[in-house]
């Protein structure tokens, strides 16, 4: 927690009383309330939720965890993926088969200030939460011989500069991934490999400076017109 963070009454109480009645979660978050900010977590609640959302990002917020103390031993934080420690931990105890949940209760005040890291640690957690976030898509049962990890990570986490080449081949590359042996949740994967989908196209939409018509018409071909509907929302 941060100076400033707040721990409301009763939350090391709930969840101590939900680790202590679910013995096969290794670590427990709770929901916050934003302070300074209109951001909102909505981070899921479940273990197999809380995993495939992992591919998205970071799924707990960091200052309301608890763990059980033999976890921590095992899985230490690693201060060289500093500011981004959290979705390292997070995502390196699903890859060791350990469950994660959340409490959908606000037992923690989150106060947010511009400029809360510098440039210089932008970069570094945007550089560990890369890292984070493949280690999580290797995961899938693809062809890691065949792909390397820059081409995944361009794919995963697009930069401003991607190119329409890059797109068709990322595209591709989720369609194999979700017939791919994986141990998510079909449909919970289904949903984050389609957002991943979106997020490609729409670097592309800004890149290029398309419109709202052309861009519907560009996610259509790419997509196909079984989409429309959440094209439709991708663009709005």
């Amino acid at each position: 927690m941060d100076a400033d963070d707040v721990s409301l009454p009763k939350r090391f109480e709930k969840q101590l009383n939900f680790l202590e009645h679910h013995p096969d979660v290794a670590l427990c978050g709770t929901d916050a309330r934003v302070e300074g900010s209109s951001l909102r977590f909505n981070y899921p609640t479940e273990p197999k939720a809380i995993q495939a959302n992992l591919l998205l990002g970071s799924s707990l917020i960091h200052p309301s965890i608890m763990g059980r103390t033999e976890i921590f031993k095992q899985y230490k934080y690693d201060p060289t993926k500093e500011p981004a420690e959290d979705y390292d931990l997070f995502t390196r105890l699903v890859e060791g088969g350990e469950q994660l949940a959340n409490l959908d209760e606000a037992l923690l005040i989150y106060r947010v200030h511009n400029n809360q890291i510098s440039k210089l640690q932008q970069q570094k957690q945007l550089a560990s939460a890369q890292q984070s976030m493949l280690r999580m898509f290797k995961l899938f049962q693809y062809r890691q011989d065949f792909y390397s990890d820059v081409q995944v990570i361009s794919w995963v986490w697009p930069s401003s500069s991607l190119q329409r080449n890059v797109l068709k081949a990322g595209l591709a590359f989720f369609e194999q991934l979700e017939n791919s042996v994986h141990p998510f949740s079909k449909k919970m994967v289904s949903k984050a490999l389609r957002i991943k989908r979106y997020n490609l196209l729409k670097t592309v939409f800004i890149q290029e400076g398309f419109s709202k018509t052309k861009s519907f018409f560009f996610a259509l071909r790419y997509l196909g017109l079984s989409h429309w509907r959440q094209i439709f929302k991708l663009i709005h």
